[in-house]
């Protein structure tokens, strides 16, 4: 990354230069500061909820410069630079002339009524965002977030809607007779219909091409991995809600001698959220998450869910102790019980909060299964135009599971202030 900040230099020269004639040239930009501080929130699994565990405090600071062209014949092109640091990563920025936080973020190729007039193809680097990002999404939270190198075919349309995608999300070199590299493949469909009422169908496949090397699966994949799933979203003046269900199978493998397991996992969510017909637009939600678990993880059965590439700050707590599913919960899966409410304290800032009952589905060798609860607290505040500022505050009373060590009783805490600022031409 050495010499990205000269590209994007000579990158601004060149369309300062050309923006006379370049009508279709536009500029659009980020940047975003948030200031952290947690206590016991590290990994869940490894995590001591004990007073022994010094609280710390984080700056974040990320920055994003796009810029899009217009082209000719329905083709236009989209660059998106991003810095994104931590305060103090730098131990001397005098003399650190790397910027080595700074990635090209985005960058593809857009070609309209490709094949079709309503078909459009993208290539390139960019951020794909699947319905509610249960699944797929580019966790706009992190102060990365994340991107895929691959290209999709989209149709846009009023009733039905649909995506094909393909990323490569490991790259590796080839060994003896094969290629070891592992693909993201998708399809994921909209219908709208009766109003605010849609339908949303997907299929992903995964797959590692890596092959076994030993053992009883010897030059087999290391990695099957099929999910499809259903998604319906009715959205009311009153009354929403949304359910999900989904099933994973196929076949994967621990190791390069393990034997390939039959993945057989499932996730089943509904969301409901009333909206009262009163002043500062109160309202009141509940919400169930239920992610598959394996209860012996020694047999040849894999029964527990995985999230893929998801967007779980969304949905499992916002201290994100939850993000690596089924990694965060020792194969377990998730529980997930929400009561969440707010309301508009002011025409410009709104308060929510949210009660997460956390327990696996399957106990553990102990015989646990409450992981704990988890109270979020959120305010936004729309500033200035296009200034936006934000701060949360959330607690984890941990349960028995983070209990079976020796002081593992203790709060985790968290809470941050943000402030964004987004620009375009």
């Amino acid at each position: 990354m050495k010499n990205l900040l000269t590209v994007i230099a000579a990158l601004l020269m060149l369309v300062q230069g050309i923006s006379v004639q370049a009508q279709g040239l536009k500029f659009s930009g980020q940047v975003r500061y948030r200031g952290e501080f947690e206590k016991n929130r590290e990994n869940f699994n490894t995590v001591l909820f004990g007073n022994e565990i010094a609280g710390d405090e984080f700056a974040f600071l990320r920055s994003r410069l796009g810029i899009s062209y217009e082209g000719p014949d329905n083709v236009s092109v989209f660059l998106q630079f991003q810095d994104s640091r931590r305060f103090g990563e730098e131990l001397n920025t005098l003399t650190d002339a790397d910027a080595d936080m700074i990635d090209l973020h985005q960058g593809y190729i857009t070609v309209g009524d490709f094949i079709f007039d309503d078909l459009s193809l993208k290539v390139g680097r960019m951020e794909i965002a699947l319905g509610n990002e249960r699944l797929v999404g580019a966790v706009g939270w992190s102060n990365t977030a994340r991107s895929f190198d691959g290209g999709l075919i989209e149709r846009q349309s009023n009733t039905f809607s649909f995506l094909l995608f393909g990323v490569r999300v490991k790259e590796k070199e080839p060994f003896l007779n094969f290629d070891p590299d592992e693909d993201f493949l998708g399809y994921f469909g909209t219908y709208k219909y009766a109003g605010n009422k849609s339908l949303n169908s997907f299929a992903f496949l995964n797959l590692n091409s890596d092959r076994l090397l030993t053992g009883p699966d010897k030059n087999k994949n290391k990695l099957t991995r099929m999910t499809l799933g259903l998604n319906y979203v009715d959205v009311r003046s009153r009354f929403d809600q949304e359910y999900e269900a989904v099933y994973q199978f196929g076949k994967q493998s621990a190791g390069q001698s393990a034997p390939r397991n039959d993945i057989g996992a499932y996730m089943l969510a509904a969301r409901l959220k009333y909206k009262f017909d009163a002043a500062r637009n109160p309202f009141l939600g509940v919400g169930f998450d239920w992610l598959s678990g394996d209860d012996d993880t020694n047999d040849s059965d894999a029964a527990t869910f995985n999230t893929l590439f998801a967007t779980n700050h969304k949905f499992y707590g916002f201290m994100d102790y939850f993000l690596n599913i089924p990694v965060s919960t020792s194969n377990l899966g998730l529980v997930d019980v929400i009561v969440s409410g707010g309301l508009d304290i002011h025409d410009k800032v709104n308060v929510q909060g949210a009660w997460h009952y956390f327990v696996t589905p399957v106990a553990n060798q102990k015989g646990n299964s409450f992981l704990g609860n988890e109270l979020d607290l959120t305010l936004r505040y729309a500033y200035r135009q296009n200034l936006g500022v934000q701060a949360g505050f959330s607690l984890f009373f941990p349960g028995d599971i983070p209990k079976q060590s020796q002081d593992n009783d203790n709060l985790g805490i968290w809470f941050y202030t943000q402030m964004t600022y987004n620009f375009n031409n």
